[in-house]
């Protein structure tokens, strides 16, 4: 077909094409789009998503389509950077570029025009990817304690236990260094940093911090206050809000699984909500752990500053006072998401502006999300990096510059689904013997190699590990407190009884050091 009259084509196209004529659009809506360079090059125009074309209309009721681009030119879909709210969308033949009118609506276009293309290339995919989440925390260290504490850190997302520290015994600036990646749920809302004091295990300070503050950002390394924490925090807060800037309309719907603070084992709940300089109570529900408001719980708010939050404290009411339960913090920006309307909010420790820190806390964070495709999606990519003795795969780990984690598990995982791990691990290995000329510091880089062994070790044998040691592991846990494995003469406090004390600590230790390699010599 000549240039000439495919050109023809096109422009017929776009003439009988409306806004209004296109059937079965994936996606539609205003967005801005940067037409030339400029400040004022940004022009507000409607889109339409179909299956295989993406049209550019003056109006949702203009008549014609001032363009057509369809998707078999597609090359990216992805955020950008220096400019809020907004995504580029390349082309063989060109670059656009749009901005939305918020962070949801901005991914909402990006995964759309993503899986519509997914959908065109290969009509069998059928948009079945799946998303996983997962978070990296590193806990470095503390700094501005004012006493000597026995100190180790808990790491949880909203309340569920992920890890914990080591002990740093008698330190008020303790050193923790310790690095964790686990998987969570899309739908939690933070990650909680607890130091807690060894002897009773009691909580000493917190550091909350929203996930939203970490999408779409990187690696955050910052030092964190940590706010004073005596107890542990629980329940729900079950909140809808109706936005109609300047004005927001809140309803505090119900609770579940609030603490108990009064002695008949329940408690007497009601919410305090602020904005600024206005604040609302709920009624007082007597007896109950699980209230739901039906009446006085709706309150309108006129919003004068977007950088106030909406604060919603809950309490337990009582003769001589109230106890306060929680908070749940919501921000102007959580609102701009449509599932923030109506949901479940959990609350965390309170913030009391009058409490001295504890001091600061050094963390490093990363939220993940990875988009997964049906396996088949990945076998020509796949058989690349094995052919030719996976020289492909080990130029991408040579150059592999501060993400050598992330690279090392998507090639260990990758390998796994087609039994290629082994061979990954010889390989990548002999590499970095190869290239490390001091045998001392042999695996003990920020290497491909040193990842890839770690991650591939955990893989395989966590399972193991739970199987054979969970039983003795259990026994020990659970005689915590009347037993005792520790050796150090200078923790051991007993009166003048340490030798006798550090005699009978070593039997126990190697009572259960004994029991674990019996375990261990008979496995399979």
């Amino acid at each position: 077909v000549s240039t000439q009259s495919t050109g023809a084509t096109v422009t017929k196209m776009l003439a009988t094409v409306s806004a209004r004529s296109i059937k079965n659009a994936v996606k539609q809506g205003y967005l801005l789009h940067k037409q030339r360079k400029g400040i004022k090059s940004w022009k507000k125009i409607w889109i339409v998503l179909h299956s295989s074309n993406l049209y550019f209309f003056s109006s949702d009721v203009a008549t014609e389509a001032l363009r057509c681009v369809p998707l078999s030119s597609y090359k990216a879909c992805n955020r950008k950077k220096n400019k809020k709210y907004t995504f580029s969308f390349s082309t063989t033949e060109k670059l656009y570029k749009f901005q939305a009118s918020s962070d949801t609506e901005t991914e909402e276009w990006i995964d759309s025009i993503n899986k519509t293309y997914l959908d065109y290339i290969d009509p069998s995919y059928g948009g079945h990817f799946r998303q996983h989440f997962s978070l990296y925390v590193k806990v470095s260290e503390v700094k501005g304690m004012r006493k000597k504490r026995d100190i180790y850190c808990t790491i949880n997302t909203d309340g569920v236990p992920k890890a914990r520290t080591p002990t740093i015994w008698k330190s008020n600036n303790p050193c923790f260094f310790e690095e964790f990646t686990f998987d969570i749920g899309k739908d939690v809302q933070f990650v909680n940093a607890i130091l807690r004091e060894e002897a009773k295990k009691k909580p000493v300070g917190l550091v909350s911090v929203p996930i939203t503050a970490l999408q779409n950002k990187g690696l955050v390394e910052k030092w964190y206050p940590v706010l004073p924490m005596t107890k542990e925090v629980q329940g729900e807060l079950k909140l809808l809000f109706k936005v109609k800037l300047p004005f927001v309309t809140v309803v505090v719907q119900q609770a579940s699984d609030l603490e108990p603070l009064d002695t008949n084992g329940s408690s007497d709940p009601y919410v305090v909500v602020k904005h600024g300089d206005t604040v609302y109570k709920t009624e007082v529900i007597r007896k109950t752990l699980n209230p739901k408001w039906k009446t006085k719980n709706e309150f309108q708010f006129e919003v004068k500053n977007n950088s106030e939050d909406f604060t919603f404290s809950a309490y337990d009411w009582d003769l001589l006072g109230y106890d306060i339960m929680g908070d749940v913090i919501v921000t102007l920006k959580d609102l701009e998401d449509p599932k923030n309307l109506d949901r479940w909010w959990k609350l965390t420790p309170p913030k009391n502006s009058n409490s001295e820190e504890v001091g600061e806390l050094r963390l490093t964070l990363q939220y993940y999300v990875f988009t997964i495709l049906p396996d088949q999606c990945y076998d020509d990519l796949l058989t690349e990096l094995i052919n030719l003795d996976m020289d492909l795969s080990m130029m991408i780990a040579a150059v592999s510059l501060k993400q050598e984690k992330v690279v090392a598990e998507c090639f260990v995982k990758a390998f796994k689904t087609r039994k290629s791990d082994v061979h990954f691990i010889k390989l990548i290995t002999a590499v970095e013997i190869q290239q490390t000329s001091d045998p001392n510091v042999i695996f003990r880089g920020n290497s491909v190699a040193s990842k890839a062994v770690d991650i591939y070790m955990k893989l395989n044998g966590l399972g193991y590990l739970h199987t054979i040691l969970k039983p003795t592991i259990n026994e020990l846990v659970a005689s915590s407190g009347k037993l005792s494995c520790e050796l150090d003469s200078n923790v051991i406090d007993t009166d003048g009884r340490k030798l006798k004390d550090t005699k009978k600590n070593l039997e126990t230790l190697t009572y259960y050091c004994s029991k674990i390699w019996d375990s261990i010599k008979e496995s399979d």
